[in-house]
């Protein structure tokens, strides 16, 4: 019925955020997650606000000349929270992102397939440990999953 095809290998990341607004001054946008880790700026940013160029990051740390992530899909993982009103209504209930999950099919060989997945994660450790973006620094867990499909999400 479905065979594996080993040419297709996935990385799936999946972050969970920590945001505190009464302790951290700046406003925490899920945005900046998503540009950082799908690689894109802003085009009036062409640096992206300091944002790293994860895709481009892991490119650079895997030693390659070409692409060896791309990114396919990105959602965010929200979490109904219940906020108490001053107002006529006793609460209302908001969606509150609490992490963002994406989807990378590899690129690059079976050998450096470990390799690109610690890339990953060690370049999320060094952005939390520098303390910028502050964005990163309110990851609070990283999960890589890595697999194959049965068919090419990608097509």
């Amino acid at each position: 019925m479905f065979e594996l095809d080993y040419d297709k290998k996935y990385i799936t990341v999946i972050l969970e955020f920590e945001y505190d607004s009464k302790k951290n001054k700046s406003k925490f946008r899920a945005n900046d997650i998503r540009e950082a880790f799908l690689g894109i700026a802003p085009p009036e940013y062409p640096n992206g606000r300091g944002n790293p160029n994860v895709p481009r990051k892991i490119k650079e740390k895997c030693n390659y000349d070409r692409e060896i992530i791309n990114p396919i899909h990105f959602s965010l993982i929200k979490k109904p929270v219940k906020v108490d009103l001053k107002e006529k209504k006793n609460y209302t209930i908001k969606n509150t992102a609490v992490g963002a999950m994406f989807l990378y099919k590899y690129l690059g060989l079976l050998e450096d397939y470990e390799k690109c997945c610690q890339a990953i994660k060690e370049l999320i450790q060094e952005k939390k440990s520098e303390g910028k973006p502050i964005h990163i620094v309110d990851i609070k867990d990283v999960q890589i999953i890595v697999g194959y499909d049965l068919e090419d999400v990608s097509e």
